[in-house]
């Protein structure tokens, strides 16, 4: 998925190294993350992985990465609540949404729909495009 995500990020222009790093870095707490929502019957499961490039007034343009596992979980990933030790496993796996939360612009989460009406989470962030 990482290199996959690189050789689709290196095809475009104004996509700078940095840029690309953290991009891939994100992707991989995402899968990691969807993966974890995705429920332990969901082996063998579905993962789909998009990257979308589009403009945004007075941004320029963004690029817009998500990932959506398949899965039967009630929930989709969050981000950690600090400083709470009753919540102290909440925090430990929601440390790459930490992560996704300074790298990217802005993200997010939510529940999908797979064509077949396989349920899952999705989550997606979007990063800026350095001007020319």
């Amino acid at each position: 998925m990482r290199s996959e995500l690189r050789a689709d990020l290196e095809m475009l222009t104004n996509v700078t190294e940095d840029l690309v790093s953290d991009m891939v870095l994100c992707a991989s707490e995402m899968f990691s993350s969807a993966v974890e929502y995705a429920g332990p019957d969901a082996r063998g499961g579905r993962m789909l992985r998009t990257l979308t490039l589009y403009g945004v007034p007075g941004r320029g343009s963004v690029l817009c990465l998500s990932m959506v596992g398949e899965g039967e979980q009630s929930t989709v990933p969050h981000f950690p609540c600090e400083g709470l030790g009753q919540v102290w496993p909440d925090v430990a796996l929601g440390q790459g949404l930490v992560l996704i939360d300074r790298l990217a612009e802005r993200w997010g989460t939510r529940r999908a729909l797979f064509p077949d009406e396989g349920v899952g989470a999705a989550i997606w962030a979007e990063f800026t495009v350095p001007a020319e």
